[in-house]
């Protein structure tokens, strides 16, 4: 759905419900605009739904995700076959350096011109496995969970990061152990070769034809350095 300066994908939250499970739910907000955008996202059915995060902003020309998570049942909804639950999704163009977001922004006679998306929801279940129609206010524990669910996916990102930085420091010591053999077998030629080739009392061409032959020969060397220091770096990793 494209509406003004907000693109929001997709345009109805659906849900593939199955009983005493969280199921969950993608929403992309794309900012196609060349402003700064605040958004807050409200639910008819506040017992029955979590998101994160329900207000932010989106950078002009990025995307932002949200996830919006079902609570878990233990019996099946009356309404399973014609959900009315509702979201709403509001947003405005702020200033660059905006950083919280506030109720303000979103009153017409005090912020810009707000603009805001109704998205309705449908849930997907086997028919097959419809053995109840009753239903139960969420208890306390199934809020907690939910609440453990967005602590996951959080620190799930965190450690992907972490993975990261360490592939990131363990390629800049393959980096600096190479570069450190071909310094240790130029500084090797340069101490051995030419004097070797002065005290020789070689004529000038002689001593440029030797002098070919062992830089020749100490390139070789350099290649050998660099595929044992790379092999080493291989068997560490």
């Amino acid at each position: 759905m494209v509406a003004s300066t907000l693109q929001i994908i997709p345009d109805q939250l659906s849900f593939s419900f199955e009983l005493s499970k969280i199921a969950t739910s993608t929403l992309m907000l794309c900012n196609t605009s060349g402003n700064k955008i605040a958004y807050r996202i409200k639910a008819t059915n506040l017992t029955r739904y979590g998101v994160r995060p329900s207000s932010g902003f989106v950078d002009a020309g990025s995307t932002t995700a949200i996830l919006v998570a079902l609570q878990k049942h233990q019996a099946y909804p009356l309404d399973l076959a014609d959900c009315r639950d509702k979201f709403l999704v509001q947003w405005v163009s702020v200033q660059p350096h905006a950083h919280k977001v506030t109720s303000t922004m979103f009153d017409p006679l005090i912020g810009g011109d707000v603009h805001a998306v109704r998205l309705c929801v449908t849930f997907k279940a086997d028919p097959n496995s419809l053995a109840t129609t009753a239903t139960a206010k969420p208890s306390r524990w199934k809020l907690l969970s939910l609440k453990g669910l967005f602590q996951s996916t959080s620190q799930s990102a965190e450690n992907t990061n972490l993975q990261l930085q360490q592939i990131a420091d363990l390629q800049e010591q393959k980096a600096l152990l190479a570069q450190d053999e071909v310094q240790q077998a130029q500084a090797y030629q340069n101490k051995h070769l030419q004097p070797m080739v002065r005290l020789c009392g070689l004529s000038k061409v002689t001593q440029m034809h030797v002098t070919a032959q062992m830089q020749a020969l100490y390139s070789l060397q350099d290649t050998l350095y660099l595929n044992r220091s790379w092999s080493f770096c291989s068997s560490v990793q």
